[in-house]
């Protein structure tokens, strides 16, 4: 019996039989020794892993007769240390577990039995299985500037929460400090691979990586040229393509060097630019990172034009007219100065000294001459515009001579005179007639009438001549000499001398018509 342990036992037999005296014998006392209970370990059973449960598996044995069964105790030993409050038979593996050497110490006990222990043989505790990532993407058609997104899907033990960690690539090189999952793209990612690499940790857990899809990534901001017209007086304007929520800044540069204020999208070009480089610096900001900063191929500015329509001048044109030229529309940049006129007036093709107004009087060294005007219109930074006028030949002016009555007494002996007034300046000729005819050697104005003038018509034919007037010959009327009466013959020659006369002051009359139109 169990109270026997550590006791002698011992016990006597007394033997009886008729006619014998009863015979009692005690044998030698023993001592009472606790029974012994027999384990013998198996290997743990289960899977060795984090996440797994595992348990003892042991045998043992005692003596078959007692029918007490020995009471069971449970140690889990890490590394064999006592895992606290690990007492089961079996043991739930927990990520402390990884990577050690887990075993269980059976304790069996029996009253009456020397209490038996036994260790398992330990065995490595592995990672566990159950993380696992499923698919990692970043969005397609990123370009710089753009704020990436990158997303994960996973699988994990349950009521765990791993630890996720991020990592951009740049041609599958880490790009320092781009390890949140949103990555804002830059210009040095402009034209390589971009991609994302996501990590999952657990404690006990194998540390799972993958990586995402991989975009080649674009420039977003493009065909940044100077836009407007490249001359004087233009305005010229920042052209590109880019996000429409980027932000910019703007300087442009003449000769590679800040004009100051112009820092707006347009710039308004002055006559001073003409023949300079013009371009701006434009800075692109988006998501709070500068994703291009560019300088345009610069444009020289050339002289803007100017328009001229026409220049003319009147017809005809005679010495001593005063004719004032006119021109058609005139064109140029709105924001070019008033334009100033430079007038020139060319005799037969060559300047006329001093002659640089619109108007001009024409003078006597014209007469003959083709006459014409050149005209200049310029203005500060453009092309001057110039254009010469229709030729006019100049006729030259009418000279004017008026004989308005022979004076003095008209008879044999007497002397006579004209009346008569001439353009000032006017060179004139006499010659006195007599029936149409010249008198030989009469060429002063007086005239002293002789005794073969009796009986025939005198007139005074008047001749003038001045420079840059047409020469004029003015005959006056006839006066009768009396003192012989008229001949048949010289009544004829009178009647043919009046119908000259008349002949001629139609002509005349004609000629100051056709000068008049």
């Amino acid at each position: 019996m169990a109270e026997d342990v550590g006791h002698d036992v011992t016990y006597s037999v007394t033997a009886t039989a008729p006619d014998y005296a009863a015979n009692t014998q005690t044998a030698p006392a023993v001592r009472v020794e606790p029974g012994v209970i027999a384990i013998t370990m198996k290997a743990v059973k289960g899977t060795a892993q984090v996440g797994h449960q595992i348990g003892a598996d042991f045998t043992y044995a005692w003596y078959d007769y007692l029918t007490t069964r020995p009471t069971f105790t449970y140690q889990w030993l890490r590394d064999g240390a006592a895992i606290s409050g690990a007492t089961e038979g079996v043991y739930n593996v927990v990520a402390a577990d990884s990577g050690h050497s887990l075993a269980v110490r059976v304790t069996a006990a029996l009253t009456g039995y020397t209490t038996a222990t036994a260790t398992s043989d330990a065995v490595v505790i592995q990672a566990g299985d159950s993380l696992a990532i499923e698919s990692v993407t970043i969005p397609d058609g990123l370009m710089v500037g753009y704020q990436a997104q990158a997303a994960a899907s996973y699988s994990r033990p349950a009521d765990s929460t791993p630890t996720t960690a991020w990592q951009w690539l740049r041609d599958g090189q880490p790009i320092a400090g781009a390890t949140a999952n949103t990555y804002v793209v830059t210009q040095a990612d402009n034209g390589t691979t971009l991609s994302a690499r996501f990590t999952l940790s657990l404690d006990g857990y194998t540390t799972v990586t993958r990586d995402s899809n991989s975009v080649v990534i674009g420039a977003s901001v493009t065909n940044v040229v100077v836009g407007g017209t490249a001359k004087t007086w233009q305005t010229l304007g920042v052209s590109y393509t880019a996000p429409t929520d980027a932000t910019h800044t703007v300087q442009w540069l003449r000769n590679g060097q800040p004009i100051a204020g112009a820092t707006g999208d347009s710039y308004a070009v002055q006559g001073s630019d003409a023949g300079q480089s013009i371009t701006y610096h434009i800075v692109f900001t988006m998501n709070g990172t500068t994703i291009a900063d560019v300088t345009p191929t610069a444009v020289v500015i050339a002289k803007s034009a100017i328009e001229l329509e026409s220049v003319s001048i009147s017809s005809p044109l005679s010495v001593g007219d005063s004719p004032t030229a006119g021109h058609g529309v005139v064109r140029s940049p709105a924001a070019a100065p008033a334009p100033t006129y430079s007038w020139q007036w060319l005799r037969d093709g060559a300047p006329i000294a001093g002659a640089t107004s619109d108007t001009y009087t024409i003078t006597s060294a014209d007469k003959g001459k083709q006459l014409s005007v050149q005209l200049t219109v310029s203005a500060d930074g453009c092309e001057s515009a110039t254009q010469t006028s229709n030729v006019v030949t100049v006729d030259g002016r009418p000279l004017t001579i008026n004989i308005k009555s022979i004076q003095g007494t008209v008879e044999a002996g007497q002397q006579i005179y004209p009346e008569l007034e001439a353009t000032a300046g006017a060179t004139l000729t006499y010659q006195w007639l007599s029936d149409g005819q010249p008198i030989a050697g009469a060429t002063t104005a007086a005239y002293l009438i002789q005794d073969a003038d009796k009986g025939h018509y005198l007139s005074l034919r008047v001749t003038g001549t001045l420079a840059g007037y047409d020469d004029t010959v003015v005959t006056s009327k006839d006066v009768l000499v009396p003192g012989a009466d008229p001949s048949f013959q010289a009544i004829i020659q009178s009647i043919i001398k009046m119908l000259m006369d008349w002949i001629q002051q139609i002509l005349a009359l004609f000629g100051t018509f056709a000068t008049a139109a």
